[in-house]
């Protein structure tokens, strides 16, 4: 079984060296991507909706461990120039 372990270990390490990225971007990659935002409960105001008075109550600990995922995709306009464009929600 430590053979077989040791086999495979060695033979990941010997293939990953093997790997040559042809075209390399100037940037991030094309294609889609997920990206956090951290929140902080300090330095949050209160967003109110037309109509609504100030008894809302928001909670920072309905906010998932303080991060806000999201989904993007670079997509790039020529060799040197590209765009994000935002995905809403995970």
């Amino acid at each position: 079984m430590m053979r077989t372990l040791l086999a495979i270990g060695l033979s990941v390490m010997v293939f990953s060296g093997c790997l040559v990225v042809q075209e390399p971007y100037p940037a991030v990659a094309p294609g889609v991507w997920r990206g956090v935002l951290k929140l902080d409960a300090s330095g949050r105001a209160p967003a109110l909706l037309a109509g609504q008075t100030d008894d809302v109550e928001m909670h920072y600990g309905d906010i998932r461990s303080g991060e806000l995922p999201f989904l993007f995709e670079v997509i790039y306009d020529s060799d040197s120039s590209f765009h994000i464009e935002i995905i809403n929600g995970p």
